[in-house]
């Protein structure tokens, strides 16, 4: 292109022109394709991190809900053993009375079998 403004261009001065305009735009196309891409890529890390922290915090809620319901799973059967074992030595428990009660009936007969051979005289048998 020529320094004298007041000249007429030529075809020559138009086409340098044109290349010229050509390369600037194909450099600013280039840098606005490297800002773009790398914006885009400073949001998807952005994006990546925020998943990625949703989902530890929905992992750590199923852990909890899971470790809750193992826990669940480990107290009803223990809880109803109880109940059971509760039952079960109450139930002993009327036994040994019941027991009780013989041994201390069968005892008294026996008193009595002895004074009745006593009075009658007569040797106690086995």
């Amino acid at each position: 292109m020529s320094d004298n403004g007041n000249r007429p261009a030529t075809k020559n001065d138009l086409a340098e022109l044109k290349k010229e305009l050509l390369e600037a735009m194909s450099k600013q196309r280039d840098e606005i394709r490297e800002e773009l891409l790398e914006a885009m890529g400073k949001q998807s890390e952005e994006l990546r991190e925020e998943f990625r922290r949703e989902l530890r915090e929905a992992m750590g809620k199923q852990r909890e809900e899971l470790l809750e319901a193992i826990h669940d799973a480990e107290t009803r059967p223990l809880k109803a053993f109880y109940a059971y074992a509760e039952s079960a030595q109450k139930h002993f428990s009327e036994l040994d009375h019941s027991h009780a009660s013989l041994g201390d009936r069968l005892g008294s007969l026996e008193g009595r079998m002895l004074e009745v051979e006593k009075r009658l005289n007569m040797p106690p048998q086995s």
